[in-house]
C-alpha cells in the first residue's frame, strides 16, 4: 500500500514528536533488516537466505497487521526476489518447490502460508561455518581429484 504525502505536510507532520519518532523508527528497522539481508547474501547457503527472507516478510506482516497465522501476499516476483538475495529464478522456484514439498510452507503464485515456523528457521539457523576443502582423491584410472568435501 502506497500513501503520497506532499513535502509541505511532511515538514509539518514531523515536527510532531509521536509521528516524527515513528518514521525514525521504521526508517531504523528498515535499515537494520538491509543490514542482515547484506550479510545473509554474502554468507548463508541459498536456503538460508530464502528461509530468512519469508521469515522476515512474515513478521514484518504481523508486526504490521497483527496476522500471525503465517499467510502472505508476496509484493515481488521469483525474478525480485532471486535478485534481491542473489540467486536464479530457477533457485528460488527449486527451493519453494522443496520447502513445500517437505511441509515447511504452502505456495500458489504469489499466495504463500508458513506452515512450519520452526522448521523454515531451523533451515534458517542451519550455518554451516565448516570451510570447503579440496581433497584429493583418485578415479578408478588413478589419476587424482580435487573434489570440494566438507572439512
Amino acid at each position: 500500500m502506497v500513501c503520497a504525502v506532499s513535502v509541505e505536510s511532511l515538514r509539518t507532520l514531523m515536527q510532531a514528536a509521536p509521528f516524527r519518532e515513528t518514521v525514525l523508527e521504521a526508517m531504523r528497522r528498515n535499515a537494520e533488516r538491509e543490514r542482515v539481508l547484506l550479510v545473509a547474501v554474502g554468507s548463508m547457503k541459498a536456503a538460508q537466505r530464502l528461509a530468512m527472507l519469508l521469515l522476515d516478510l512474515a513478521g514484518e506482516q504481523a508486526r504490521r497487521d497483527g496476522n500471525r497465522d503465517g499467510a502472505l501476499t508476496l509484493a515481488m516476483s521469483r525474478t525480485d526476489i532471486a535478485s534481491l538475495l542473489g540467486l536464479t529464478l530457477e533457485t528460488v522456484s527449486r527451493l519453494l518447490s522443496r520447502f513445500a514439498s517437505v511441509g515447511l510452507i504452502s505456495v500458489r503464485q504469489r499466495h504463500l502460508r508458513i506452515i512450519d515456523r520452526d522448521g523454515l528457521a531451523s533451515v534458517y539457523a542451519d550455518l554451516d561455518p565448516a570451510p570447503r576443502q579440496a581433497v584429493a582423491r583418485s578415479d578408478a584410472r588413478g589419476v587424482e581429484l580435487g573434489e570440494p568435501r566438507l572439512a
